[in-house]
């Protein structure tokens, strides 16, 4: 398998082409010694009340220290975000302006057509453009980009019904996951939200022919303080891993034609 580290870099959002740390350290108190002591006696009492582990079990984060599984944004009801964006029609069609944030924007999406289908984001002054999704026959699925803010608007390529809704999650803490995750998928989808802080490393497995690619977003998109880490672009069946270095709460955008596992420790 290929072995290689990528860092998370800084840049002006572009469209998308196609999520802890390895180790742990054991944190358990040293337990003390019970030594002969002369002055003791037989039957003197022993506070045996502390144990050394001050760990409150009910604060625990999810998958902390233990294999969980990630799960698709599309699953999540309100995608955490109170004011996503929803549109619908039929055929090609422009909406109105709306605000973005500096933030990871996820796009999901259906459409019933048999032909192309490509929702384009273009800010207000047109130069600048985002095509997450350019697919042709009937689609279901999602796909994330970072977006620096903005007033926008959306020109939708499609010869069917088409369902969109751009959301800009912001995950409670009770939600973000810890290392080590997997998640098993198939075609267009955004899964997470996990933490990494540092090195980390990602398999990935991919069963068909067809495009494969993958990348790692933080939540707080690919702006000013946003990083992006593009870490498998491959076609055909595909096994192998890459190590990555980022710090944030991260969604993982993983684009196939076919079944895939992606793991993360």
């Amino acid at each position: 398998m290929r072995r290689r580290t990528l860092l998370g870099t800084v840049g002006a959002a572009i469209p998308v082409t196609v999520a802890g740390c390895t180790g742990s350290g054991d944190d358990s108190a040293d337990q003390p010694t019970n030594g002969d002591d002369a002055g003791s006696e037989p039957g003197d009492d022993v506070d045996e009340s502390s144990t050394g582990d001050d760990t409150d079990p009910g604060e625990d984060l999810p998958g902390e220290g233990e294999l969980t599984t990630l799960e698709s944004i599309t699953t999540v009801d309100d995608r955490y975000d109170p004011d996503s964006h929803s549109f619908s029609g039929s055929g090609g069609e422009t909406t109105d302006y709306f605000d973005l944030r500096d933030s990871i924007t996820v796009f999901i999406a259906e459409h019933d057509g048999q032909d192309q289908f490509g929702p384009l984001l273009i800010d207000e002054t047109g130069l600048r453009e985002f095509r997450p999704i350019l697919e042709h026959d009937p689609f279901e699925g999602a796909a994330a980009i970072g977006t620096p803010t903005d007033t926008y608007y959306l020109d939708i390529v499609a010869d069917g019904d088409w369902s969109l809704e751009l959301a800009q999650p912001e995950s409670p803490a009770d939600a973000i996951h810890q290392l080590p995750v997997e998640v098993h998928g198939e075609g267009y989808d955004v899964v997470g939200p996990v933490q990494i802080t540092g090195t980390a490393t990602v398999r990935g497995q991919h069963e068909d022919e067809g495009a494969f690619g993958v990348e790692i977003l933080d939540e707080e998109g690919r702006g000013e303080h946003g990083q992006l880490v593009p870490v498998f672009n491959e076609l055909g069946p595909f096994d192998g891993e890459e190590h990555i270095e980022i710090d944030a709460v991260c969604w993982i955008h993983v684009q196939a034609d076919s079944s895939w596992t992606i793991e993360i420790e």
